[in-house]
Order: C-alpha cells, then structure tokens, then sequence
C-alpha cells in the first residue's frame, strides 16, 4: 500500500484504528494509553480520550466518561 498521511501525536505503538460511519474521524487506540480522535478533513488531531475524560485539542475538557476503571 501507499501511505496517504501521517498523523503525529501518539507517544508510543499504535495498535488499532477505526474510521467513524460518517468518514469524518479517525480513533486510534495506542500503548501510550490514550485514544486520539482525528479530523480528517482537516488532517489534525481533534481530541484525545485519557484517563476517561474527553479533550478537545485545545486541552479544554468535553466529557468524563464512566464504566472504567
């Protein structure tokens, strides 16, 4: 295959992406413990889901999740 873009931003392997139903974002699951949430029409980082909370790229707080732990 041929590599169509690289999004930076994970701190360690990346083990798993998902293309949202609507081809909007991208979530990519990774060692470092955080999945990242990305916009691909814009090609950027849009959020970033850590120790069950939600962030936007601009650091501010969208959700806390619960069901983990």
């Amino acid at each position: 295959g041929v590599c169509l873009r690289t999004l930076l931003g994970h701190t360690d392997l990346v083990f798993s992406v998902c293309v949202s139903a609507d081809g909007k974002y991208l979530y990519s699951g990774s060692a470092d413990k955080t999945v990242g949430v990305w916009d691909l029409k814009e090609n950027s980082r849009a959020g970033i889901l850590c120790c069950g909370r939600l962030f936007r790229k601009d650091g501010a707080l969208v959700r806390r999740m619960k069901g983990h732990t």
